[in-house]
């Protein structure tokens, strides 16, 4: 699984056998995973909260998704193509 970018021990990556969903990518922290729709950066799957993503990681991530979504579409792209995913710059 290609990584896009790492930070405060989150792991942005994409997997490159989606091709039929919607543009998305995943993050993991702390064992627990979510993916995320790039367009408007809701949950494509996981949930945030009790027993799942850890709240203050999902607002980085977030936060994240949101300085970054054009270069996300980038990646997505590269990724359709079977190219090599660009490194994504972190958070502070």
């Amino acid at each position: 699984m290609p990584s896009l970018s790492r930070f405060h021990g989150i792991v942005i990556y994409m997997y490159y056998k989606e091709p039929h969903l919607k543009p998305h990518f995943q993050a993991t922290y702390s064992g627990q995973e979510v993916s995320v729709y790039i367009q408007d950066l809701s949950l494509a799957a996981g949930k945030v909260g009790k027993a799942g993503f850890n709240k203050k990681a999902w607002k980085l991530v977030a936060e994240w998704a949101g300085l970054h979504q054009e270069e996300l579409m980038e990646a997505w792209e590269a990724r359709s193509r079977h190219d090599p995913l660009p490194e994504i710059d972190p958070l502070p």
